[in-house]
């Protein structure tokens, strides 16, 4: 009895493990699967490093396109700074202009009424002396 018990217990072991044997050949075949899903993926992915390479270049193009933008804006902002400081100059300048030529107007208005003043007192004194004045 002991004999059957055991070679029960081995048939009994066997079909399990025949099972799992059977569970492992599905696994081993999706694995399988897998395994050409990726190839065909690295075959995708072949010419991807040369076209990235040649992006790559591409945009040092690019950056270099920028750079030299980026120095004409430099330039154009020094120019520009430049004529800031000469406008100003000359605004100084004709602030100073204007001031001056302001402080003429007055004195020339302070000689009109001084000469206005002169002429009246010549026409009562020619009045007084009997002068007649003609212009």
């Amino acid at each position: 009895m002991d004999n059957d018990f055991n070679k029960e217990l081995i048939e009994y072991l066997d079909k399990k493990f025949t099972g799992v044997d059977e569970h492992f050949e599905k696994v081993d075949e999706k694995f399988i699967s897998i395994d050409k899903k990726f190839i065909s993926i690295d075959k995708r992915f072949d010419g991807i490093d040369e076209k990235f390479d040649k992006v790559d270049s591409q945009f040092e193009g690019v950056t270099k396109q920028f750079e030299a933008v980026e120095d004409r804006f430099d330039k154009i902002d020094q120019k520009f700074t430049e004529q800031r400081k000469d406008f100003n100059s000359l605004q100084i300048s004709v602030d100073a202009y204007a001031h001056k030529a302001d402080a003429f107007f007055q004195e020339l208005v302070m000689l009109s009424h001084q000469t206005s003043r002169h002429e009246k007192w010549i026409a009562m004194l020619a009045e007084k002396m009997g002068v007649k004045l003609e212009y």
